[in-house]
């Protein structure tokens, strides 16, 4: 046997190269994780504000999350139009690089989402509006939370209003 007429096994070639072979006829690991992330995804995103929530109930939101979202938005005079609301549960990737590239938010509510989540090398209390890469964000708990408990729906509210209203 000559070395012209000696082949490896696919099997081999794949192990021997595997960082650096790349299957062109399937979709790259960022263009599925965008995809998945249309399907948990709700808005338009006019205001460039993004809301961030984490249930695994539901592919995007509860009705009864999503009515206290629309008092909450009709509050700060926003509504689904001006947001985009995404359902982080089920993201294969959920850094926040990848999630600023997909929504180019300018603002950023996290309900139920600590920053850490979303792999934010930063850490700030609830209701504390902080500014990470020329975006504006407060975190806060989730949707129910917040709708059975007055004393933190007054401390969202004191930081929609500075951060919508003012």
């Amino acid at each position: 046997m000559n070395f012209e007429d000696f082949q490896l096994p696919a099997s081999i070639i794949r192990n021997l190269y595997k960082d650096s072979l790349y299957d062109l006829n399937e979709n790259s690991t960022q263009e599925k994780s965008a995809d998945s992330l249309k399907n948990h995804t709700l808005g338009d995103n006019q205001q460039k504000i993004l809301v961030l929530i984490k249930d695994k109930s539901v592919p995007v939101i509860s009705d009864e999350d999503l009515a206290v979202l629309n008092r909450i938005l009709a509050a700060c005079k926003l509504s689904l139009r001006d947001i985009s609301l995404s359902n982080i549960a089920e993201f294969e990737t959920t850094g926040y690089e990848f999630i600023f590239n997909q929504f180019q938010p300018q603002t950023m509510l996290m309900l139920g989402v600590a920053p850490s989540e979303i792999d934010l090398p930063v850490n700030f209390p609830l209701y504390n509006i902080y500014q990470f890469s020329k975006i504006k964000m407060v975190a806060a708990p989730d949707l129910s939370t917040i709708e059975a408990n007055k004393e933190i729906k007054k401390s969202l509210w004191t930081s929609l209003q500075k951060l919508f209203l003012s």
